[in-house]
């Protein structure tokens, strides 16, 4: 029997990696241990056994897990929340040194990686530069002004992003105040803005990094990848459809272009174990790097449909089980519908049937 933690219950990378493990007949021997700050999250009902934790930032987290590990004799610890993975790269040690194995890039790694502006100056200094699209770090409104007019002044549409948030959180694309026509008749857009608009909202001391880019109007990939010494294995697949961050609909592609891009990317940061890289066509239709996500991605379940199980791969490389070999199956599309859970006192189940122990 393998004991498996994977923490942040509550997200979509929960969800997906616990479906992956019940469905790989390889992992038929795995106990799922679940964690959230979430009394309530979700996921902590699909667990075979869960429990509630700090924050990922907060003092007694990483104490906390520790405990929780050691007691119950946990073999690999998957995260899938980006504000533990620093705190536990850190304590990686900690973790090894009671037999619990870490599913997580090394700090130097992650400093790069987790904070946009630090990755794209790494990539203009380690040989990267040709995936990185035209930027400014901005600090404050005088800064904002000057780096729009310079983009709009070559011909780029303008958009914002904060460079440490994730899930589109704070993206903003500036254009032109919506016209009377647009109010009737189209659904809105919560990410257009006015440069106005942003100046006015922005208005006062002096902010933390935000980068101010062209406007990438290209198709958005998403490469679902993993590497672990000489081997590399990598999806990339296109996000068609995107609501807040997360990709609704898409298809497996086979893009020689990424697939190279990815894994000089990942031999450039030193990186390793299951990262998400995100890519943008611009305007020349070149491929640029929006963000790397150094965890399992909410939609791994579209790999899974095309061939490749990639916590499958995961658990069987790092606790040295068989190695596997997988062949891709290019072109499958995904699409995401709504599916309902629902829950009164001990009970959950769905309505196609499925029942599950609270």
């Amino acid at each position: 029997m393998k004991n498996i933690l994977i923490t942040a219950a509550g997200s979509p990378g929960f969800i997906t990696i616990q479906k992956a493990i019940r469905a790989s007949r390889y992992l038929s021997d795995v106990f799922i241990h679940g964690c959230d700050i979430n009394p309530q999250a979700i996921g902590l009902n699909l667990a075979d056994r869960s429990f509630v934790v700090p924050c990922g930032t907060d003092r007694e987290y990483i104490p906390n897990l520790l405990k929780y590990c050691e007691l119950n004799k946990i073999d690999l610890l998957i995260p899938c929340a980006d504000e533990e993975l620093l705190p536990l790269a850190q304590s990686k040690m900690l973790f090894e040194g009671i037999g619990c194995s870490v599913l997580v890039a090394d700090e130097n790694s992650l400093s790069n990686i987790l904070n946009k502006a630090k990755l794209y100056k790494f990539c203009l200094e380690n040989n990267l530069s040709e995936y990185v699209g035209e930027y400014y770090l901005c600090n404050n409104i005088n800064e904002i002004k000057t780096a729009y007019q310079s983009l709009l002044g070559r011909g780029y549409q303008v958009c914002v992003k904060p460079s440490t948030t994730h899930g589109s959180r704070g993206f903003r694309l500036i254009g032109n105040q919506p016209s009377r026509e647009d109010f009737f008749t189209k659904k809105p857009k919560n990410y257009n803005i006015t440069i106005e608009s942003l100046c006015q909202i922005l208005d006062g001391p002096n902010f933390s990094d935000l980068l101010v880019m062209e406007y990438l109007p290209g198709i958005e990939y998403s490469v679902d990848c993993f590497a672990r010494d000489t081997d590399f294995l990598c999806v990339p697949r296109t996000r068609e459809n995107v609501k807040e961050g997360i990709c609704v609909s898409g298809k497996t592609v086979m893009n020689k272009d990424l697939i190279k891009a990815s894994e000089k990317i990942y031999n450039q940061l030193n990186l390793s174990y299951n990262t998400n890289i995100q890519f943008k066509y611009d305007l020349h239709g070149k491929p640029k790097l929006l963000e790397i996500n150094p965890r399992f991605s909410g939609t791994m379940e579209h790999c899974r449909a095309a061939g490749v199980n990639f916590v499958e791969v995961a658990i069987h490389e790092i606790l040295n089980m068989k190695k596997l070999d997988y062949k891709v199956n290019w072109g499958v599309k995904m699409t995401r519908v709504w599916s309902e859970m629902f829950q009164n006192k001990d009970a959950l189940w769905t309505l196609d049937g499925g029942h599950y122990d609270v």
